[in-house]
């Protein structure tokens, strides 16, 4: 896996985020990459789908984000098994071949989502709002009856919240301008 990581990270120095042309070498099932300035790497054929396809673009980013000129100048991946075999190194010259150029959609549509109100500001209007899974999603309340509002936030249990929604790409709630809420009523142990 590390071998993997350091192989990606190593065409993504080579290429320099710049375009780049591929030949087939035919040996030891590897490709060559061949970047801008008509340097050839070998790369392996099995990573090139992850590699053309930006598959972990987004995690090499967050890997090299720490680099900094004059702050943190030098990344090293290093193998577990062998504590002084170096894999892969990125310096902070080299942090500008990561950033990936990722577009986020975003959707908006009116919803009904299930929760805890888990805090208010009164003065805002903005508060908390959990999921069942526990992710806390920042919500504001833009509906007409406050004082309505007010005893629903007092509610221990889980209210379903008529709001508009907006979205992430994995359709996961990022933001919710809630107009009302309903209580949901609690499930009652009979015995």
């Amino acid at each position: 896996m590390i071998g993997s990581i350091a192989q990606l990270i190593r065409a993504k120095k080579h290429t320099k985020n710049k375009p780049y042309e591929l030949s087939v070498s035919g040996k030891n099932n590897q490709v060559v990459i061949i970047n801008g300035d008509k340097n050839s790497l070998e790369f392996p054929v099995d990573l090139l789908p992850l590699f053309q396809e930006k598959v972990i673009d987004a995690d090499l980013n967050k890997i090299a984000k720490p680099l900094q000129k004059d702050r943190v100048t030098k990344l090293e991946i290093r193998s577990g098994e062998q504590k002084d075999y170096l894999e892969a190194e990125i310096n902070s010259e080299e942090r500008e071949y990561f950033i990936s150029e990722s577009v986020e959609v975003v959707t908006s549509k009116e919803a009904f989502i299930d929760g805890l109100l888990e805090s208010f500001n009164k003065e805002t209007g903005r508060g908390t709002f959990r999921l069942p899974g526990g992710r806390g999603v920042p919500y504001h309340y833009t509906g007409e009856n406050p004082s309505q509002f007010l005893a629903d936030f007092g509610y221990p249990g889980l209210v379903k919240a008529f709001c508009t929604a907006t979205f992430d790409s994995n359709l996961q709630p990022m933001r919710l301008d809630v107009q009302s809420v309903e209580r949901i009523q609690r499930i009652l142990p009979l015995n």
